[in-house]
């Protein structure tokens, strides 16, 4: 993601998506957004559509349910996959991190989330 130690933060702008990508360094040229992922119904369907897919997937996501959501994407994507997540940006709490969907769902055990997240995933099979 980062070459450099040098901390990156958006500009304020109009769109969450286009922040957390300014900074995620996993889209060069173009994304899916999904915005808000089904609940329940339809849930499945949607994560066998977004497999599908060869680009960054940028989804929007609460923080209650963020660790069903990341484990959906192991499920789905792999272990390898990697997940950028985008929280609280351009606010005074902003934070940013991200690796492979299975540091980051370990990572989330010590680390509580509030709010609303910009999550972006990539699937090992893209060479982004």
């Amino acid at each position: 993601m980062k070459v450099e130690s040098a901390k990156i933060v958006p500009v304020p702008g109009a769109s969450a998506v286009a922040a957390a990508i300014s900074v995620s360094g996993m889209v060069e040229k173009e994304f899916y957004f999904a915005g808000f992922l089904p609940k329940k119904k339809g849930r499945q369907t949607t994560f066998k559509l977004l497999t599908s897919l060869d680009c960054p997937i940028v989804i929007y996501e609460s923080a209650i349910r963020l660790p069903k959501t990341l484990g959906d994407i192991k499920e789905y994507f792999g272990d390898d996959s990697e997940v950028f997540i985008a929280r609280e940006m351009t606010k005074m709490f902003e934070e940013y991190w991200g690796g492979n969907v299975l540091e980051v769902i370990s990572g989330l055990k010590e680390h509580k989330m509030k709010g609303e997240l910009v999550l972006i995933v990539k699937s090992v099979k893209l060479k982004v």
